[in-house]
C-alpha cells in the first residue's frame, strides 16, 4: 500500500473532508531531468542598428529516461544512430543509411556531414556550415546547403547554395542554382527530375517554396512557406505561419500552386516539419509549444481518417520526423537520455499496416 502525504493534523476541514472522500495519493514524481547543448543562428543588433548573424550555443532541458510515458509496446523508440552531440539535420535513405549535419568540434567554425552506415564515415571536412542534408532518391548523392567560407555578416549578405556530393565521398561538389541569404531543406522528387527547397532570399524576407530542374535550371517561385516536402510527383506538403495567430500550420498544393489545402493546423501550438509517408496516407509532424522549442513532440495524421496521433511524451525534444522508403519505420532526433541521437519507431501500430 502506498502511504499518504497528508499531516492530519495540519489539514483544513474542507481539505481533511475531501481527502476522507477521494483518498490521499502520493504525490507524482518529476522525471530527472539534464542540460543539453543546442546551437542556433541568432541576429545580433547593435547599437548602431546594424545587425549581424552569429551562431551561438544554448542550453535546453531534457529527460534523463529515454521512454515515453504510458506508451504502448510497439510504440516504444529504439535509439538507432548514436550521435551524442547536437546535430543541426538529419536524412535516410532506402537502406536506412543516415547522413548528419555535425557542427564542428575544438573550437572550429562549420558543420561537417557525416554518414552512419553501421561505422560512421565523413563525407565532408571544411570550417564551412553545410545545412540540412537530404539524399537523392537512389541514394547516390547527398543534397546540402552550404555556405561559401563564412556566415553571413549582415541580414543583405548571400552566401548560401545548394550542393550535391557522392554520398559515398568520391568526386567533387556540384554547385545548384544561384545565391541566396538562406536555402532550407532540399528535397528531390519521387521521379528525381525536380529539387523542391526553401529560399530566404535576404534576411529581411519570409521564405518561400521555390521548385526547379535537378540540375538548378528554370526555378519556379510557389509559394510563402518551408520545410516542404513531396508527397508525389505532382503534390507537396509544406508549412507556413497562419495569418492570424502567426502559429506554423501545414499545408499542400501541387505543384503549380494550385489546390492550396490547410490539412493541420493548432489554436496553441505550431504545427511543423511535416514528411508524407511513402504510400501519401500518412503525415508525420511536430507539434510546439510557442517559444519552447523543448516542448516538441512527433505526431501523425491519418489523412484517410483525418485522426491525429501523438507518438511522443518525453519530457525532451523529440522532432525532425522521417519515414523509412518502405514506411515500416519512422525515425526522429530527440535529446531524451541527455544526448542528442536518431531514435526509430515501429509503424506496424498505425492503422492499414
Amino acid at each position: 500500500m502506498k502511504k499518504s502525504f497528508c499531516n492530519w493534523a495540519v489539514v483544513p476541514a474542507a481539505l481533511l473532508a475531501l481527502c476522507l472522500v477521494s483518498g490521499c495519493q502520493t504525490l507524482p514524481k518529476e522525471a530527472p531531468t539534464g542540460k543539453v547543448v543546442l546551437i542556433r543562428e541568432v541576429v545580433v543588433t547593435d547599437r548602431a542598428g546594424v545587425s549581424s548573424i552569429k551562431v551561438e550555443r544554448v542550453e535546453e532541458i531534457a529527460e534523463r529516461s529515454t521512454v515515453d510515458k504510458d506508451a504502448e509496446s510497439l510504440m516504444t523508440p529504439q535509439r538507432y544512430a548514436d550521435v551524442g552531440s547536437y546535430f543541426q539535420n538529419y536524412a535516410v535513405n532506402d537502406a536506412s543509411d543516415v547522413v548528419v549535419t555535425i557542427f564542428n568540434q575544438e573550437g572550429r567554425e562549420g558543420s561537417d556531414l557525416w554518414i552512419y552506415k553501421g561505422g560512421k564515415m565523413r563525407l565532408s571536412k571544411t570550417d564551412y556550415f553545410h545545412w540540412d542534408p537530404a539524399f537523392s532518391r537512389d541514394g547516390s548523392s547527398v543534397y546540402f546547403v552550404g555556405d561559401k567560407g563564412r556566415v553571413a555578416k549582415d541580414t543583405s549578405d548571400q552566401t548560401y547554395y545548394l550542393w550535391r556530393v557522392s554520398s559515398v565521398g568520391s568526386g567533387g561538389l556540384t554547385r545548384i542554382g544561384t545565391p541566396s541569404f538562406r536555402y532550407f531543406s532540399p528535397s528531390e522528387s519521387p521521379d528525381g527530375k525536380h529539387i523542391l527547397v526553401s529560399c530566404q532570399e535576404f534576411m529581411d524576407n519570409a521564405p518561400f517554396l521555390w521548385y526547379m530542374n535537378s540540375n538548378g535550371a528554370l526555378p519556379t517561385q510557389l509559394k510563402q512557406g518551408q520545410a516542404g516536402q513531396w508527397m508525389d510527383n505532382e503534390t507537396l506538403l509544406f508549412q507556413t505561419p497562419d495569418e492570424n495567430t502567426n502559429l506554423q500550420t501545414i499545408w499542400t498544393c501541387k505543384i503549380d500552386g494550385s489546390n492550396l489545402t490547410q490539412i493541420i493546423s493548432d489554436n496553441e501550438m505550431h504545427c511543423m516539419q511535416p514528411v508524407s509517408s511513402p504510400d501519401s496516407r500518412f503525415v508525420a509532424y511536430v507539434k510546439q509549444l510557442p517559444d519552447k522549442p523543448e516542448s516538441r513532440d512527433i505526431y501523425v495524421l491519418d489523412l484517410k481518417t483525418g485522426l491525429s496521433q501523438q507518438l511522443t511524451t518525453n519530457k525532451s525534444r523529440d522532432d525532425l520526423p522521417r519515414w523509412s522508403t518502405d514506411g515500416a519505420h519512422l525515425f526522429f532526433r530527440s535529446s531524451r537520455g541527455v544526448s542528442w541521437n536518431v531514435w526509430r519507431l515501429s509503424t506496424g501500430f498505425l492503422s492499414g499496416r
